[in-house]
């Protein structure tokens, strides 16, 4: 299982270094990571190589602000995306203005930054 997972997986990285040489699209293996999904507990990760360089192996990456990990629980998004420390800084800043602004524009901030860092 592991030997067909590792042919698959590096069978495709090698054609993305191909499309990459004929696009002149500059790829660094250094800086790629790879995240293993998997709920399996027997923890055999497969090898990996792109143009010779072994990717470094994650528990959990963050893309497009959305911090994926390996055991596809979001607890590791709600702690590293600072959520609840973005999202106090906000309220902490209204409190400080709840007599300086109405409530209109309260509420504005408030479904502006604080309601699509909760969502």
């Amino acid at each position: 299982m592991r030997s067909d997972i590792e042919g698959i997986i590096n069978h495709d990285l090698n054609l993305i270094s191909n499309w990459s040489k004929q696009w002149l699209v500059k790829l660094k293996p250094n800086k790629t990571e790879f995240l293993y999904f998997s709920l399996r507990t027997d923890n055999i990760i497969p090898k990996r190589y792109y143009e010779n360089t072994l990717i470094n192996l994650v528990s959990d990456h963050k893309h497009l602000g959305v911090t994926l990990s390996n055991n596809g629980q979001w607890k590791t998004h709600i702690e590293k995306s600072n959520v609840l420390s973005s999202v106090s800084n906000v309220l902490s800043l209204m409190r400080k203005l709840e007599y300086t602004l109405n409530r209109v524009s309260l509420n504005q901030i408030y479904m502006l930054y604080v309601r699509p860092l909760l969502e």
